[in-house]
Parts: structure tokens; sequence; C-alpha cells
């Protein structure tokens, strides 16, 4: 303890000399409360005679309290736990000023130094282990002990409004190199100084572990971590959380950067270390009492979170083609994230009897973390299967390899492998080009949901912006999204968005050319998979052909194809016996789309007629589609059901 002052026993015999009675009767009650709040420590058993209070001796260690103070907390503390202690005060609630500088004699201080030490300049104050009430002039004010100081000592109970974090081992987190060093580095600086002169700063990424890495600093300093988000500290609070963490013996963590006056008053009050969580444009805080070390953690790369997953899945039922390098490279989340997800996916293991597969891990993933793709893009839902997709054979080939340069690329491309000398590019962009209805769209939601991965579609019309340097920003947005998410993502229409180039005769056409000139790095750099559709492959840029990966042409189908399309889509259990879907199949050159939306209305025509579909209304909606595609026909294409059309055209 801060000071040379005497057990309180021993203060009786100096209260003796120096003051008068009142003074020596609490100083002995002030003893003996002692031995009480030992019995209710104990639980209320009986404790034997006791002049020090062992946790209130702590209490002086941690918040280095002189004897005086010391003894005047403890005083304060008697007269709100004792009733024949209030009474030799007069019923006043706590000590009064007076006689807690009359105390401070018995420790050979002046009345003026007393006076400073328990209210004008007093850290007791300021650490919120006493306060001061009553009106009127200073010496008839009254010192009282805080309301949760005795049940502290007491029952060490914590406030709910603040929880200390457990933190793992820094060598158990999954860091680069140069980032371990650096952490290790610090931890070996801060047991050269003061831990009331220290501060870090991790700067990372959200997925990146910064929340972890900075609990693991603190935890490595000797301190458990008490964390709270910046937002929610007031300078009205710093006094209550400077006193929590002492309380504790723990470093304050703040989670994103606090308010200028709010940092400096933690940094001159808190007796521990100081840290603080920050994304990476978040400028550190400056605090000139403090050594502050830096700590940037950057991106986990894919091998890294390979690893942290096959740590976090030992020992659990696995299936047997579960790839920890796959999951390194489809979730992009950090080791908190990948604790959260095992857990959820344990669970659903146990409920089902089923081993934890990758689609078990995404499911997990996408239930602690949806996917905030923002204005620019939306999260599609694909529920098309393979079967469903009716192409022909070189195109099943170009996806199956798409799978596989997903599936496979993060293990067979790394240091050490087949093709580390390949050098990839970061993303795999695909273009799907062909015919409107032809699949384009409804491939890369089977590809992207065969492969686990969410689909975030671009949204046009909301990322395109009439003002400069806006557009952009969204897309920049929409990439960091999906690459953040693991997620798939899909430019439909995408010659809206990547045509080519032109001279520049205005400024029209120079930012025109920037926005294309953007796309070309921000899609170098994106890591992940990228698709891109269009019905126009012509009016892509050059540049942007020279970059993706693998081009897939989507035909028209021919006879076969049609025909298998027709059969996916209805059902011939509902088919009235004059329904030919080979003539249909035979007759008409449609896409898979158009053929899709032509069997939807005739079920719906039959179900309002309320009969089974029949041949009539398959011509119908035959008619009805090639006309809306301009195509010129005559009811007289339509063989024996010509007469049906006919007569739906004239009744129309």
């Amino acid at each position: 303890m801060r000071g040379t002052g005497e057990p309180i026993a021993g203060l009786v015999d100096h209260a003796r000399r120096d003051s008068d009675a009142r003074d020596d009767a609490l100083l002995r009650e002030v003893a003996r409360v002692h031995a009480v709040l030992e019995q209710l420590a104990r639980g209320g058993a009986a404790a034997g005679p006791a002049t020090q209070f062992p946790p209130l001796v702590r209490l002086g260690d941690r918040f280095g309290l002189a004897a005086f103070e010391l003894d005047v907390v403890a005083a304060a503390l008697a007269i709100s736990l004792d009733a024949s202690c209030a009474r030799l005060v007069g019923g006043a609630p706590g000590v009064p000023v007076a006689l807690a500088t009359a105390l401070g004699r018995g420790h050979g201080l002046t009345a003026s130094a007393s006076l400073a030490a328990v209210v004008t300049g007093s850290h007791l104050l300021e650490r919120g282990l006493v306060g001061l009430v009553g009106e009127g002039p200073l010496l008839t004010r009254c010192v009282v002990a805080a309301a949760d100081l005795g049940p502290r000592l007491v029952r060490a109970e914590p406030d709910a409004w603040t929880r200390p974090v457990g933190a793992v081992a820094l060598d158990q987190l999954a860091l680069r190199p140069d980032v371990r060093a650096r952490a290790e580095a610090i931890v070996a600086a801060s047991g050269r100084g003061r831990p009331s002169a220290l501060g870090f700063v991790v700067r990372g990424p959200a997925g990146s572990g910064r929340d972890a890495v900075a609990e693991a600093l603190a935890h490595a300093m000797g301190f458990p971590a008490c964390v709270v988000a910046a937002t929610e500290l007031g300078a009205g609070e710093v006094a209550r959380w400077s006193a929590e963490v002492t309380w504790r013996g723990a470093a304050l963590v703040m989670k994103g950067r606090p308010a200028d006056a709010v940092a400096l008053a933690l940094a001159r009050q808190l007796p521990a270390p100081l840290g603080f969580v920050l994304d990476p444009s978040e400028p550190a805080p400056t605090l000139p009492a403090r050594d502050l070390y830096h700590l940037d953690l950057g991106e986990l790369a894919a091998v890294q979170r390979a690893e942290v997953w096959r740590t976090a899945l030992a020992g659990l039922p696995l299936a047997s083609d579960l790839d920890a390098a796959q999951l390194g490279e489809l979730l992009h989340v950090g080791p908190a994230a990948i604790a959260s997800i095992r857990d959820q996916a344990r669970i659903e293991a146990q409920l089902t009897g089923q081993p934890i597969t990758v689609d078990t891990l995404v499911a997990a993933s996408r239930r602690l973390t949806p996917i905030q793709a923002g204005p620019h893009a939306h999260l599609v839902t694909p529920t098309d299967e393979l079967a469903d997709l009716i192409v022909p054979p070189a195109v099943a080939r170009e996806l199956a390899l798409i799978e596989a340069w997903v599936r496979h690329a993060p293990a067979q491309f790394r240091p050490g492998a087949s093709g580390q000398h390949a050098r990839p590019a970061t993303s795999l962009t695909c273009l799907f080009a062909g015919p409107p209805g032809t699949g384009k769209s409804m491939a890369a939601g089977i590809v992207a949901r065969r492969l686990g991965r969410a689909l975030v579609r671009v949204d046009l019309a909301q990322v395109v912006d009439k003002y400069i340097g806006e557009t952009e920003k969204h897309l920049d947005g929409v990439f960091a999204a999906a690459a953040g998410a693991g997620a798939a993502l899909l430019f439909d229409e995408a010659d809206a968005l990547f045509g080519k180039r032109s001279e520049v005769n205005d400024a029209r056409d120079r930012y025109a050319n920037i926005e294309v000139a953007f796309l070309l790095q921000r899609l170098e750099a994106h890591r992940g998979l990228v698709i891109l559709t269009t019905n126009m492959r012509h009016n892509l840029d050059d540049a942007f052909l020279r970059r993706i990966h693998a081009v897939v042409e989507f035909p028209v189908p021919d006879g076969p194809e049609r025909l298998a399309i027709w059969r996916r889509h209805m059902s011939a259990a509902h088919l009235a016996d004059d329904v030919e879907l080979e003539f249909f199949a035979k007759s008409f050159a449609m896409a898979g789309g158009d053929i899709r939306n032509a069997a939807a209305t005739a079920v719906v025509l039959a179900a309002a007629a309320g009969v089974a579909v029949g041949g009539r209304h398959v011509a119908i909606s035959v008619w009805r589609e090639l006309r809306k595609a301009g195509r010129l026909v005559s009811p007289d294409d339509f063989g024996r059901f010509a007469g049906d059309v006919a007569t739906y055209l004239g009744a129309s």
C-alpha cells in the first residue's frame, strides 16, 4: 500500500493521544467491522479476532491506497454496515469530512493534507470507491462508501454491465509469421515498462481475428481483458470503467476509436494496459502518457484459415471428403467465427446423427453471419438442381471444369504443390454467353449451389450512379461483401458494365472509360468466383475477355434437348392424352426459358378451365411466347391444334 500508516487496530493508540473520545470510539468500531466483514465473507461463520480484513488489504494494494485513505474507506464502510458505527456520527450517512481529517492526524498528516487526500485531490473519489454527499460548508459534508463496495469486498460480485473476457493464448492463434513475431516483441517490451504507461493498437479487417488477438495480447502481458465498444463509453463513464478494470486487475480493450477526450482520460486514470481494436482505416488515438504499440494483422490467408479449421474440427465426426483447404477458401472468417461455426455444426451433427460436411459448415456460417450485400446487390437462393439444366455435353464439361477449379485450386496452387509456379489469378472469372432464356443465370445458381457458395447478384439499377466516382464506390462495396462472405458474384447483363471503351470525345466518355478501367483492376484484385452473363458477347471490352478463365457458350437447344426440357417442366401424370410434347419440341425452336414460361401458362389455363393440361393449352401458350419474342407465327403452324389457336385469337 502507498504510505507508511499502521494497521487499523494500531490507530486506536494514536487516537487516544490525538483525537477526542468520539474519534477513539469510531476507530475501535472500524477495527471491529474488519471482523464483521470477515464473518460475512465466510458465510456468517464465527471469526476470530481480526484487525485486517484481507479483501480490504487487497483493495488498498490494487488501487494504490495510502494507509490513511484505506482507513477512510473502512470507516465509511463501517458506518454503512453497522448501526453502532452510524450512531457514533449522529446518524450521518458517512464519515464527516471534519472527522476524516482528524483521522489523518493518526498518520502524521496535517489537516490540509488530510483534506486534500479525502476531497480536493482525492483519487478515492476519482476511482469511485467513495462519494461525497451533503450541502453547505465542505467540513460538514460526509464521505460515503460506494454502494457496491461492501458486496464486492464480501462476495467479489462483478457489475452486470461489464464482462471479463477469457483469452486464447497467442501461440494458439493462426497468425502470419511476421505478425506473430511482432506480437511476441510487443509482449516482451511490455514487461520492461509500467502497466499504466502501456497501450496497444490491433488493426485489421473484419474476420481477421483482431478481437481475439487483442485479448490474447492483454493475457500475455499478464492481464485479463475487459472489452467495451467505444461508442458505449462517454466521458462521464471513464471513472467507472477505470475503477472496474482496477477492481479486476484487468486491461481495458476498446472496440473502435473513442473520442479524444475519453481516450486521454482513460490513459491518465487507468493503472493497466489500454488496448484498441480498429478497422484498417481508423486512426489510432494520440496518447502522450502511453507507449503505444501497433500490430497490423491484415486478412488471414486461405492457408492460415485452413490450418485453423483443421485444429477446430479435430476429434469431430467429419465426412470423408471434407477438405480444410476448401473451407479456408470458401469461408472468409476469423478464428472466433470458425469456433462458433464449428460448435453450430457439431450440434447439427448430434441432432441428425450425420457426419459434419462442408454444407453443414456453410449453413452454420450463413445462420451466424448473414451476408450483408447492401442496397447495390442482393442474395440469390438457387433452387435448381443440375438435373434441371438441359445443355449440350460441351457446356456440361465447362461447368464441371469450373467446379473442379474452385474445389481443387486451393490445394494445387499452394507452395510445394504441383501448380505452385502457375501463379493463377486470385479470382476465377467466368463468362456465360448466349441468347436469352438459354440457362445462363440458372447455370450460375447451380454452380454456386453445388460449390456450397452463396450467390450475390449485382443490381445494375442500384450500382450505376450518375455522379462521378459513385459507381466505383458501389462496386467496391459489392466486391468486398462477396469476398468477405466467400460468395460467388453474379453480373447479369454484364455488357452494361463491362462494355468496350471508346475514344474520348467528351467528359462522359472519359469517365465511362475510368469505370471500365476500375472494373478491370478490381476484378484482378478480387478473391473468389465471378460469373458474368451476357446476350451480346461482342460488346464486351477485349481486356475483360483476356481476364476470363472460362467462356461457356449456351446455344438455343436442339430438338432432343427441347423435348427433354418440355418433359422436365410438364409432368406426364397431369397431361391429357392429346398432348404431344414431341410435336412442340420438333416444330418450334424455343429456348429453355421460353419453354418454362409456356409450360407455366398452360398449367394456369388448364386450372382456370378445371381440366387436365391438354394440347390446346400447350399450343396457345407456345403461340403466346413466340409472339412475345417478335416471331411471325400462324395458327396453321400448330397442326391439329390450329383451330384452338385461331379460336383463342378470335376470342382475344
